[in-house]
């Protein structure tokens, strides 16, 4: 008799068309595999530079996060360079500060984008944090309101 085994299903944002299937790991005991993001959107002339996310996904549909095992934990891969997240952050980080600081030089400012990564940075705080102890998802929550009503004025 054959017996079927149900594969997880694959996270959000996931690039269907580029998986990889389950193997089994170097101990023999337990399988996983890589998923990939789709290419994050980027302007049409920087459209070589493929920027994507990397993960190992084990059998249970949990993505490995510990770096304890011999799976990798996941990684920002741009045009070929590999980035651990908080290092991709910090380079997202410094690349936004170079911008603004190009900004100050040029006495250029778009209103837009500065209103737009505000309420990136809000929101990103806000789903990670909404459920923790407190009222931290509340003043988030207050504070991702007031941003789009700011919005709404530059409009």
């Amino acid at each position: 008799m054959t017996q079927t085994t149900e594969l997880p299903a694959l996270p959000d944002g996931v690039d269907i068309l580029n998986q990889e299937p389950f193997c089994p790991d170097a101990s023999g005991n337990s399988s996983y595999r890589i998923v990939w993001s789709l290419p994050a959107a980027v302007p049409d002339h920087m459209a070589d530079l493929d920027i994507r996310l990397g993960a190992t996904q084990l059998p249970d549909g949990s993505i490995v996060n510990d770096g304890t095992t011999e799976h990798e934990v996941p990684t920002i891969y741009v045009g070929g360079h590999s980035h651990p997240v908080a290092d991709a952050r910090a380079l997202a980080n410094a690349l936004q500060d170079l911008a603004d600081l190009a900004d100050t030089w040029t006495g250029t400012t778009d209103v837009h984008a500065v209103m737009a990564n505000a309420h990136r940075a809000v929101r990103a705080a806000y789903i990670l944090l909404r459920t923790e102890p407190g009222n931290v998802g509340d003043y988030l929550r207050a504070a991702l309101d007031s941003i789009s009503d700011a919005e709404e004025v530059i409009r």
